[in-house]
């Protein structure tokens, strides 16, 4: 019997758009004060996207062992890891991009908004775009 081939995975659609966290300050998150995270968004489709908002998203719940750790570095990207702050003010409206375009954001975010809690340990922090 013929040994069975190892077929690789299908390669994965990428995200219509793509977005990056160029910079967070401060790096830790305070107490008080607040925390800005800026960056970029790409459109990479062949669609022109409209009405655009770029959100901060927080975990609740922190990751406290390296095995989380790594398993949280290995989730897909789809997986939901926190929530988006959606308070007025607290989110950003771009422009609409053609194909192809990029446009920058900044998010100014008090640390009493941010849904981490006390506990310590690693959580989330990233962006969503919706359009």
């Amino acid at each position: 019997m013929p040994a069975a081939s190892a077929v690789p995975p299908a390669a994965e659609e990428p995200s219509p758009l793509a977005v990056t966290i160029t910079s967070m300050s401060p790096s830790t998150v305070p107490r008080n004060g607040t925390v800005t995270v800026t960056g970029e968004v790409t459109n990479r489709s062949e669609s022109s996207w409209t009405d655009l908002n770029v959100y901060l998203l927080t975990s609740s719940e922190p990751i406290t062992s390296e095995e989380e750790l790594e398993a949280a570095a290995q989730s897909p990207a789809e997986e939901e890891v926190g929530g988006r702050i959606t308070t007025p003010g607290l989110y950003q409206d771009i422009d609409d991009l053609e194909p192809g375009e990029s446009t920058g954001y900044r998010l100014s975010v008090p640390a009493s908004q941010l849904s981490i809690g006390s506990e310590p340990g690693v959580y989330w922090l990233g962006v969503h775009v919706l359009g």
